[in-house]
């Protein structure tokens, strides 16, 4: 039986994100902290590079083994080593100490020079100390209101005047010394409209007449000419049943995307699940799915472009599936593109899977029924990690058995529970150049919902002051808020 695909898909994550990945995105502060490999939005890597003398090289020939360092206040230190005996200094103890063995450690945030002196020749590494911002929301008696950490310290956001009163923040991306932050605000009847907030300032977004909107993933970008996009799929009527229509408001104007099938039939639903922004090939790669009337299914398909035409992704190769959806489309610089992909089966489960040059490759879920991938990438260290959720009969269902979980190499690890907690979700990543893995989610169970984040499967719970519980989602960030 064909799995029903007319009404909203509701792929927003199924937990009210849908990642990183759906941090998705790479802003011009970010581009330095992306791999050579995979690339991904959502999920911050580094590119970790040999370390010399301040001119590039020394006669002396003094080495380090990092020339850029990127840690976190409260996580791993980083070791540094030269190529003979030196002496360490650090330009700004403050912001980053360095012991005499040459051990970093972030104290607060900000820039800081660590140089190795050896007689009259030395060598620098720039160390970057960064602080946690994680962002989601926090739940109060009357609904959920839109906030971040920073730092582990709780904020809440303007949720402007008149009956909008609740909210969520789902994505940020950082441009320069601007923050923007995507998501949406409701009233006490349920109505809702997307909005953003740039540096904190609210800023509501236009729904064009004939369409209408309820809560869906809010994803901010910005690309290499400096346009703000902002995906957001609405809704229409069509045939007395709400469908989907994929999108984004760009420069604030919302821009509908193609939903013509390779066949040439219009589909009359859809969503933009991810967005890259290949800022070296200048291309925008959108990724969601299409539904196909016809035959009942739902078509994975991306995008190259706002003005591009959809290319689907072949399933051929996977015997009785059910369709699907493209939950990613990563472009690493020299290699051909990667999709990943969510493949229904019968029961309208999804499994993961990725798609190189039209091949298919299915990824275990290990003892878990079904799956997502949401985002993947390669690191310095050649490891390849990817995010999403696993579980069993949770698609769709709030009351399925989900765990947060990740994959290293294609395969699936479990992140650890706080006591009490038999559920979870993992929604991002992020990698320091210690190798240090940084997830965060949210653990749940029948009657409360905590934001958390790990540091190498170590649990840490983020504070609600007041309130009783919530969802996070996080990166993180090197300038003030």
């Amino acid at each position: 039986m064909a799995r029903p695909v007319l009404v909203s898909e509701r792929i927003d994550r199924e937990r009210s994100k849908e990642n990183n990945m759906k941090n998705r995105s790479q802003s011009a502060s970010f581009k330095k902290w992306f791999l050579s490999s995979i690339l991904i939005g959502g999920l911050v890597g580094l590119l970790v590079s040999g370390c010399a003398s301040p001119s590039g090289g020394s006669s002396s020939g003094l080495k380090l083994n990092l020339n850029d360092a990127y840690i976190v206040v409260g996580g791993p230190s980083q070791q540094l080593t030269a190529s003979r005996p030196v002496t360490w200094t650090s330009s700004d103890p403050a912001v980053a100490s360095v012991s005499s063995s040459g051990l970093v450690t972030a104290l607060t945030m900000g820039t800081a020079t660590v140089t190795a002196t050896s007689g009259s020749s030395t060598a620098t590494c720039t160390v970057q100390s960064n602080v946690l911002l994680m962002w989601g929301s926090v739940q109060t008696a009357g609904g959920p209101i839109p906030v971040y950490w920073k730092d582990n310290v709780l904020h809440t956001l303007p949720v402007g005047q008149g009956s909008l009163i609740y909210g969520e923040v789902n994505a940020t991306i950082i441009d320069g010394t601007d923050i923007y932050m995507g998501g949406h605000l409701t009233d006490a009847a349920g109505s809702s409209v997307p909005v953003y907030w740039k540096n904190g300032t609210l800023i509501p977004l236009t729904v064009p007449s004939g369409y209408s909107y309820s809560p869906d993933w809010t994803q901010p970008n910005i690309d290499a000419a400096g346009n703000l996009y902002i995906r957001g799929n609405l809704r229409q009527l069509w045939n007395n049943q709400m469908v989907q229509v994929p999108g984004m408001w760009i420069n604030g104007v919302w821009t509908p995307i193609s939903m013509t099938l390779p066949s040439g039939q219009e589909a009359v639903s859809g969503f933009i699940s991810s967005e890259y922004f290949d800022n070296a090939r200048g291309i925008v790669y959108f990724s969601g799915g299409l539904s196909d009337i016809q035959a009942g299914t739902l078509v994975p398909v991306y995008w190259s472009g706002i003005n591009g035409a959809a290319t689907p992704v072949s399933l051929a190769s996977v015997p009785s599936t059910y369709g699907g959806f493209v939950s990613a489309t990563l472009g690493p610089p020299n290699q051909p593109l990667m999709s990943l992909l969510a493949i229904y089966d019968a029961t309208g489960s999804p499994h993961p899977a990725y798609s190189i040059n039209g091949v298919v490759t299915p990824v275990s879920t290990g003892p878990y029924a079904s799956g997502v991938m949401w985002w993947a990438y390669t690191d310095a260290f050649g490891i390849t990690y990817a995010t999403g959720d696993a579980g069993t009969n949770f698609w769709g269902n709030p009351n399925g058995a989900q765990s947060p979980v990740y994959w290293r190499n294609w395969q699936i690890q479990t992140l650890p529970l706080p006591s009490g907690f038999t559920k979870g979700v993992e929604n991002g990543s992020y990698e320091d150049s210690t190798g240090a893995m940084y997830f965060v989610g949210q653990a749940f169970n029948d009657t409360t919902s905590l934001p958390l984040y790990w540091i190498d499967g170590v649990v840490h719970l983020l504070p609600l002051g007041e309130y009783s519980g919530g969802t996070a989602n996080a990166r993180l960030i090197g300038i003030n808020f």
